[in-house]
């Protein structure tokens, strides 16, 4: 008899402990499994972590990936566009014919656009925080999230401005710290002459790098940075492509804020929080200057230096100061 009862309580510790196996660390999906709301995948070595969220006092659930030490910095949200309003039933799991989606009660919120088809499809969440759906034989990409940026650049993650291949790949900005949907900024690759990138808010230009010279975008002074060393693909005298190689050993990340500031961090030695090594523009008051397009225009007012360095979403801002 008592054999049987530990028999018995070893057999319900051991299914309990494997029903939470999935929502602990485990980094893939597969087609017989669904994430749902409280559920989530993490990437191998604990980086990143992928689950439905929801922001400030509002009741709309997201899915996205954030980082698994830090997990009120956002990078990527699936469906941006298309908030649930109501989480009961809410999962996301791999359809027939290898497609991601987001449903409820069968009728889908969100899928990935993904053109390939896969007989034996596994969704995983990798170390860089790219989020991919592939074909588990052959290990290849059928979709993937760094094909669709919202306001964060990652490392690994390519900015792309390819006509030929109908190839477009930019940032955009959220419309507030509560609401993911696309604001009002872009930073993206702009090839009118010699290549350069630009911020626009609508289609407006507020910041621009200035034209690649050939070694480097001519607005920005050229010296050497060991945080960042982009890679450029250029076809022709076009840039076609952008990227920050990944690097393990590095935590960094490219934010375009609210405001259409662009937010470069790295991630302190305890990997608990995030410091700002560069924010562009540097003032709050710098504007292109209309009358002269290679550079940017500086306006010397009082107000411009009534500001300081706050943090919000993990994200450093530039807020008015009282006097």
């Amino acid at each position: 008899m008592a054999n049987h009862l530990f028999t018995t309580i070893i057999y319900a510790v051991v299914h309990f402990i494997s029903s939470l196996k999935f929502s602990v660390g485990v980094d893939t999906l597969f087609p017989n499994q669904t994430l749902v709301v409280g559920q989530t995948l993490i990437s191998q070595n604990l980086i990143f972590e992928l689950g439905f969220f929801s922001l400030g006092t509002s009741r709309n659930k997201f899915l996205g990936i954030w980082y698994k030490s830090t997990p009120g910095v956002c990078v990527w949200v699936a469906n941006r566009n298309n908030p649930i309003t109501d989480s009961q039933g809410v999962l996301l799991a791999i359809a027939r014919k290898g497609i991601l989606v987001i449903s409820r009660g069968g009728s889908i919120i969100w899928s990935a656009d993904s053109s390939g088809l896969a007989s034996n499809p596994i969704l995983q969440l990798l170390d860089t925080g790219n989020l991919v759906l592939l074909e588990d034989s052959s290990k290849s990409y059928i979709w993937q999230s760094f094909d669709y940026p919202t306001d964060t650049w990652l490392p690994g993650m390519k900015m792309v401005d390819d006509i030929d291949a109908g190839l477009e790949k930019y940032l955009t900005s959220w419309r507030n710290s509560d609401d993911p949907s696309p604001g009002d900024h872009v930073f993206r690759i702009e090839n009118q002459g010699l290549p350069e990138l630009v911020v626009f808010r609508g289609t407006r230009k507020l910041y621009r790098t200035g034209k690649w010279n050939g070694l480097y975008f001519s607005g920005i002074l050229p010296h050497p940075n060991l945080v960042f060393n982009p890679e450029l693909v250029f076809k022709e005298e076009r840039l076609i492509s952008i990227v920050q190689p990944y690097d393990s050993s590095i935590f960094i990340r490219v934010t375009l804020d609210t405001s259409g500031l662009l937010m470069r961090y790295t991630m302190n030695a305890r990997k608990d929080k995030w410091n700002p090594v560069e924010v562009t523009p540097r003032n709050p008051c710098e504007e292109m200057n209309k009358n002269r397009c290679s550079s940017f225009k500086i306006l010397k007012t009082e107000r411009c230096s009534r500001y300081q360095m706050k943090e919000r979403r993990g994200n450093v801002i530039l807020e008015k100061m009282e006097r």
